[in-house]
């Protein structure tokens, strides 16, 4: 089974702390649906999280 994290609702740096810590914990999958106009704070929580190894 794996894990989701939802991203609906959150200010910026909120979704940036909880994508970060959630990569730690082991987290994969984050929903950033259209709707929630995420998509951008997403990737550069992702693309934070790959630079920072």
């Amino acid at each position: 089974a794996g894990h989701g994290l939802g991203l609906w609702r959150l200010e910026k740096e909120e979704l940036r702390s909880a994508i970060l810590n959630a990569i730690k914990l082991g987290y994969r999958h984050f929903d950033a649906a259209a709707h929630y106009k995420t998509e951008i704070d997403v990737g550069n929580a992702i693309a934070e999280a790959i630079q920072s190894g």
